[in-house]
């Protein structure tokens, strides 16, 4: 299960998409990859966010915070991928 949003930094142009991911699993999962495909308020596709959990415990929830490069404001973010190790 996972939630997020696309936040902005109280001051600057710094954008990042900020969630909670859960393993709902029995067995622990390693460097996590979160990949999130951008649309730009100016309708332009392509761009990408990602972040990385290290260690994804059994029943666990983690937070993560995945930077947005560039300065053109997201309109809207989309999850494109989800991996992990398993232990």
């Amino acid at each position: 299960l996972l939630s997020f949003e696309v936040q902005k930094a109280k001051d600057g142009n710094l954008q990042h998409i900020v969630g909670v991911v859960t393993n709902h699993a029995a067995r622990q999962f390693f460097n996590v990859k979160l990949e999130f495909e951008l649309t730009r308020k100016d309708g332009k596709t392509g761009d990408l966010a990602t972040d990385t959990i290290r260690n994804l415990a059994p029943h666990a929830s983690v937070t993560f915070k995945a930077s947005v490069i560039g300065t053109a404001p997201v309109a809207s973010a989309k999850l494109a991928k989800l991996e992990g190790e398993k232990e």
